[in-house]
């Protein structure tokens, strides 16, 4: 079986949108916990035993989480905008 490697390198994170910035937040997250377990458990993180359901579970649970997050920022910053426009600050 031949793999294309080809992987897209020109990603602007500027051009997403919160629920997508938020997915990748996620699946950091995610590996970062594995990462943990392995070194909890000494093992090289090759060696361990990966459930792809288990992370793809993690990420939806999370990137909701993560995205909520966001929008509530998102939201805060647009009224701080309104009311210095309303004020001419």
């Amino acid at each position: 079986m031949i793999i294309d490697k080809k992987v897209k390198t020109n990603i602007d994170i500027n051009k997403m949108d919160n629920f997508q910035l938020a997915r990748w937040a996620a699946l950091v997250e995610g590996v970062n916990l594995i990462a943990d377990m392995a070194g909890e458990k000494m093992k090289q993180f090759n060696n361990l035993e990966l459930k792809p359901l288990a992370l793809m579970k993690y990420i939806e649970s999370t990137c909701d989480q993560i995205c909520r997050k966001m929008n509530d920022v998102d939201d805060q910053d647009q009224i701080h905008e309104n009311i210095k426009r309303k004020h001419n600050v």
